[in-house]
């Protein structure tokens, strides 16, 4: 001690690196969030987008999409039969002997879509990137089932015509066709909404589902609107919701009508392509009944994913309509 007065005495804290668990009050905070930082966080965060964990879960889905794609074409020998085939020769003839296996690995790959969001909120790895693999994963998903229920109804078809009668080798073609249509124009709707919604969602700065919600959260934390004049244009004016998809929209999809859309938009490819086999229809309880549900909540998102695409059209019409007035009036002066 100098002149009588005492002097502090400094104890040293331990580190994090040290081994040594801190309490929660030492740790850093996010100025942001005013959440802990946690040192564990900070490490994971270094790990490349593309190999976070729930990335890694949307490759997983992809690849079995195209698995469960590729069952659902090749020969097995523990088939099902296509429904009103009782020749071995049809049978083992006929491309989607996996029909059971297949469906079980598109299953798999739907369950896996329950898993990412968490996980990556869990591991604070959530990213745009994955927002846009999540899309992509649930559309290729999506599309090999379409791929599968279409094959399945050309080729029970034509192998069916060589017995039946002029009138039922017309009804036949008839239905293949439908088939083939129905499947064909819901993929590329699919695809035509994931590009809407998408380029909607870069114009704004948030997540195309928030457009609906009312809400004003931007896509990454901290992130901002587009600055420049086209995406503010297209940002000027969302047309009014109506009332069918704010209420599939509510809760974020929670509500009857939006749990009924979703899985109809999930399963309606899944349990058409397995009405084309008796043994799987039989086997799972209460099949007509699980279709009948996956076709209306098919028909019902069919109203949503029109609409998206639409008052996206029409925003990026009344943009360039925008745009060649201003062309014209500085013609003009």
């Amino acid at each position: 001690m100098a002149n009588g007065q005492s002097q502090p005495v400094h104890v040293p804290q331990p580190k994090a690196s040290q081994g040594v668990a801190m309490p929660a009050e030492a740790l850093p905070r996010d100025p942001s969030s005013g959440r802990t930082k946690h040192p564990s966080r900070r490490a994971a965060k270094r790990i490349p987008v593309p190999l976070y964990a729930p990335n890694l879960l949307g490759y997983a889905r992809i690849g079995l999409a195209f698995v469960g794609l590729y069952y659902a074409m090749i020969p097995i020998t523990t088939s099902f039969d296509p429904v009103g085939s009782s020749s071995n020769e049809l049978a083992s003839a006929y491309p989607g002997q996996g029909a059971g296996r297949a469906v079980q690995i598109w299953i798999l790959s739907a369950s896996l879509d329950l898993l990412d969001g968490p996980l990556a909120r869990r591991l604070d790895q959530c990213s745009k990137f994955g927002v846009l693999l999540d899309v992509l994963a649930d559309n290729v998903l999506r599309t090999a089932t379409w791929i599968a229920t279409a094959v399945a109804a050309v080729t029970v078809t034509v192998k069916a015509s060589a017995s039946d009668t002029s009138e039922d080798r017309a009804a036949h073609s008839i239905h293949s066709i439908a088939i083939v249509l129905v499947a064909g124009g819901l993929v590329c709707l699919e695809w035509t909404t994931m590009l809407c919604t998408q380029l909607k969602s870069v114009a704004d700065g948030k997540h195309w589902k928030l457009h609906h919600n009312g809400s004003n959260q931007t896509i990454a934390n901290g992130g901002s609107k587009s600055s420049s004049s086209a995406d503010a244009a297209l940002s000027l004016e969302d047309p009014p919701v109506p009332a069918l998809v704010a209420a599939i929209f509510r809760d974020n999809f929670r509500s009857p009508l939006g749990v009924l859309s979703m899985y109809g938009m999930f399963s309606a490819g899944l349990w058409t392509y397995g009405s084309y086999f008796d043994r799987l229809r039989e086997s799972l309880p209460l099949f007509e009944m699980w279709w009948a549900l996956a076709v209306l909540g098919r028909v019902i998102s069919l109203r949503v994913e029109i609409w998206l695409c639409w008052s996206y059209l029409r925003i990026v019409l009344a943009a360039d309509e925008d745009e060649r007035r201003r062309r014209d009036d500085d013609k003009c002066q």
